[in-house]
C-alpha cells in the first residue's frame, strides 16, 4: 500500500517527475524485502512497459532516473537515499 506521505516526501520532491513516476510505479513490483531487480531493462519491461513504449524512454533514461534514487538528501543536506 502507498502512503499519502509520498505527496510530501522532501525526497521525492528532489527527483526529476520522470524518475518519481518511475519509482512510484516499481512500488507495486516489489518483493517481501523491499528489492526489485535493479537493470534497467528489468525494471522497464516490469513495471513501465507501456509509458516506456509510449515515450521513448531508453534503458540509459531509466538507469539515470535510479539512480536519483541513491542521491536524495535529507532537508540538512545530509545524504538519505530513497533506495
Amino acid at each position: 500500500m502507498l502512503k499519502r506521505s509520498i505527496a510530501w516526501d522532501a525526497r521525492v520532491a528532489q527527483l526529476e517527475p520522470s524518475s518519481a513516476l518511475l519509482y512510484v510505479m516499481t512500488i507495486p513490483h516489489l518483493d517481501v524485502d523491499g528489492r526489485i531487480i535493479g537493470s534497467a531493462v528489468a525494471v522497464r519491461g516490469t513495471a513501465v512497459p507501456a509509458i516506456a513504449a509510449k515515450h521513448g524512454w531508453r534503458d540509459s533514461d531509466i538507469e539515470g532516473w535510479m539512480s536519483q534514487w541513491a542521491e536524495t538528501v535529507d532537508t540538512d543536506g545530509h545524504p538519505d537515499p530513497l533506495v
